[in-house]
């Protein structure tokens, strides 16, 4: 871990939190000795009386309000319950409804089908992303990801070494029903040729369908946008 890859080559502990130094070293953050459980229990109570945030806070409120958001999103309380660590039939004591949902309710009875709940978190399988860093070492390996928000074993990427890709634009296919069917289309720098290409990438298997090498070098950024041919 971190903590322990900073704290002294004498400490001895194995607890998750150790102590901070006031002045810290090039390699060393921490001290050989753990935080105190009384200051670990008030740490999110401090936190949010710093930010202005009325009520009594602790630290099991991170665990009530992920198991409330989890159940406003749709999230099936077996899952719920796998992600906060509760016994299946405890988590239902922060199943907590809101205004909105309350209005859904009173809506599906009047037979109105104008729901305001946003939308379930199950509706939207993945979402894409740039990565710089991708092996969390190189600065040379930026990625082009696709993250899958259901499980944590199905990300995939699109990654070349010397290759810098700008963030992708989606372009779905016509009619289809499928959220990663479509195309993602950006310019990426080749840092060995010192030449720029648009790549269009297949957005379900994150392959590269085509390229094809631009007239001009073009910086890479962040963030990149496509105008279709009406709108410029």
């Amino acid at each position: 871990m971190l903590s322990h890859s900073l704290s002294p080559e004498q400490t001895k502990t194995n607890v998750f939190y150790l102590r901070p130094l006031s002045k810290p070293k090039e390699n060393i953050w921490y001290t050989a000795q753990p935080i105190g459980i009384n200051t670990l229990a008030a740490t999110v109570g401090k936190m949010c009386t710093e930010a202005g945030l009325g009520g009594f806070r602790s630290n099991h409120s991170l665990r009530a309000t992920a198991a409330t958001r989890l159940y406003e999103c749709g999230v099936d309380e077996q899952i719920i319950s796998e992600v906060t660590g509760h016994r299946s039939d405890a988590v239902r004591e922060y199943k907590r409804t809101s205004e909105t949902m309350r209005r859904d309710a009173c809506g599906i009875i009047r037979e109105n089908k104008n729901k305001t709940t946003p939308r379930k978190i199950h509706d939207r399988k993945s979402v894409n992303g740039l990565v710089i860093k991708a092996d969390n070492k190189h600065f040379n390996k930026w990625a082009l990801v696709k993250k899958d928000v259901c499980r944590v074993d199905n990300d995939l990427s699109w990654v070349i070494d010397n290759h810098y890709p700008s963030e992708a634009w989606f372009e779905p296919t016509p009619n289809s029903t499928r959220e990663d069917d479509g195309v993602l289309m950006t310019h990426v720098f080749d840092g060995i040729k010192k030449e720029s290409y648009l790549v269009l990438i297949n957005a379900t298997s994150m392959q590269t369908i085509s390229k094809g090498i631009l007239p001009t070098t073009m910086p890479f950024s962040f963030h990149g946008r496509f105008f279709q041919n009406d709108s410029i």
